[in-house]
């Protein structure tokens, strides 16, 4: 066998195509394969990982799959391992946050989470529909789901302000789902609608 200029096994100058050359072929493209969700994408991985020789994902053999239930573009990603997978390209499906009754979701502009390849990205803003106490280290603000969650906790800029001057803020997404927020000036209270949190920040995530 031979390596191609493109990193394939194939047969050498020469050598008479053997089954097994063809599989050795086969294995070693490379390609982005096509899987409808993340059922067939776990299938996919324990149907290489069975085959002779078995194809295990690597740093130097990662694989590449075209998810097509991942937004309206689908979503390609890469694992490493065969469990832990990384958006490379594509905009995932945007999750809406589940807010705590103090706060709406802005109308003119949605707070959403979302995949967009290598980043995850928060966005939006949200509006305080009563009155109550913000200030506190580490506020509850709601939850997204889990599924669209980070691996690890993320901490998003963002900007807080009202009738009174505009402070810096950050919003922080657990892995668990929770969202909670930090300002930079303690308040005591808040009217109605008086107070506005605005997100537009990315960070480079992985996802599982």
């Amino acid at each position: 066998m031979a390596t191609s200029p493109r990193r394939h096994t194939v047969p050498a100058a020469g050598e008479t195509p053997r089954r097994q050359s063809l599989n050795d072929l086969a294995g070693s493209i490379n390609d982005p394969v096509p899987v409808p969700n993340v059922t067939a994408r776990a299938q996919l991985v324990a149907d290489l990982a069975a085959q002779n020789p078995p194809y295990i994902p690597s740093t130097t053999r990662p694989l590449y799959v075209h998810r097509t239930d991942a937004g309206p573009r689908g979503l390609l990603e890469k694992t490493n391992n065969g469990t832990a997978w990384e958006g490379v390209a594509g905009i995932g499906t945007p999750a809406a946050p589940t807010l705590n009754s103090i706060w709406v979701t802005d109308p003119e502009d949605p707070l959403t989470l979302y995949q967009d390849g290598a980043h995850m990205v928060l966005s939006g803003g949200i509006r305080n529909a009563g009155s109550g106490s913000i200030g506190t280290p580490e506020a509850p603000l709601g939850s997204i789901p889990a599924t669209a969650a980070p691996a690890t906790r993320k901490i998003f800029a963002a900007t807080f302000g009202g009738d009174g001057p505009w402070s810096a803020a950050n919003v922080v997404v657990y892995g668990n789902g929770d969202l909670r927020f930090n300002i930079s000036r303690a308040t005591a209270t808040m009217a109605p609608g008086a107070f506005i949190l605005a997100v537009h920040a990315r960070w480079l995530a992985k996802v599982a």
